[in-house]
């Protein structure tokens, strides 16, 4: 499967799971959690950045997504600032996931606004941006 085919099923994978259809979540809330598997394309690295984990929402998203990445083989950082009201290091969370080269971003804003110039910054990399349960749009990027 060609690299963009994987990110774009990744990412239907994460809009799968950001609509609810996960059960059974653990409910140990975590900060970070990194998973991988030795087979697959380990060159796609993708993250995800919830505001926090303090819902069972986020939980799953971030339980099925690290499944579905160790099933495909990719590497997937879920990581999300300590405050769930720290727009600001929302931002650079997205920004440090950015350096590392990864091969999309799904992302929910914990402010609209804020989280513009971490959009910008993605598509001048031309890494792919899936925004997630959000009602507000995101004014640019």
């Amino acid at each position: 499967m060609k690299r963009s085919q994987q990110v774009l099923t990744m990412l239907c994978v994460i809009a799968w799971i950001a609509t609810g259809c996960v059960s059974g979540a653990s409910q140990t809330p975590e900060n970070s959690d990194q998973g991988s598997a030795p087979v697959g394309d380990r060159g796609i690295r993708v993250a995800i950045v919830p505001p926090g984990f303090t819902s069972p929402f986020h939980v799953a998203l971030k339980d099925g997504a690290v499944e579905a990445a160790s099933q495909l083989g990719w590497q997937i950082d879920v990581v999300a600032v300590e405050n769930e009201g720290d727009f600001a290091g929302q931002v650079a969370v997205v920004e440090q996931e950015l350096q590392k080269g990864i091969s999309a971003l799904a992302v929910n804003p914990i402010d609209a606004k804020a989280i513009v110039t971490a959009v910008r910054e993605a598509n001048h990399a031309q890494v792919p941006v899936f925004m997630h349960n959000l009602i507000t749009p995101v004014d640019d990027g």
